[in-house]
């Protein structure tokens, strides 16, 4: 779907609404998917800017990366206090 989306321009990217909120759902259903920024740059997804499927996906984005990024530095921390009890 996302393929399909990035065919379109500027001037027919208003056409793909529906497909570009089926994608975003989609999207947002998928557990195994963390990060949605891809979609950000898609004309459609673009066009839909003020509508409540656009503002869930970027406040889902948001929260994604906040928590990805959380995540990562506690894995850090955790290995790091590994290796050093481990060599001390």
């Amino acid at each position: 779907m996302v393929e399909l989306l990035r065919t379109y321009t500027e001037d027919n990217a208003a056409q793909a609404k529906d497909d570009a909120r089926t994608c975003i759902v989609k999207c947002l259903a998928r557990p195994n998917l963390l990060i949605m920024d891809h979609l950000l740059g898609l004309r459609p997804v673009e066009a839909l800017k003020g509508d409540p499927i656009h503002e869930v996906q970027y406040a889902e984005i948001s929260y994604m990366l906040q928590n990805t990024t959380l995540g990562l530095i506690e894995n850090y921390i955790w290995e790091l206090n590994r290796y050093i009890k481990s060599h001390t």
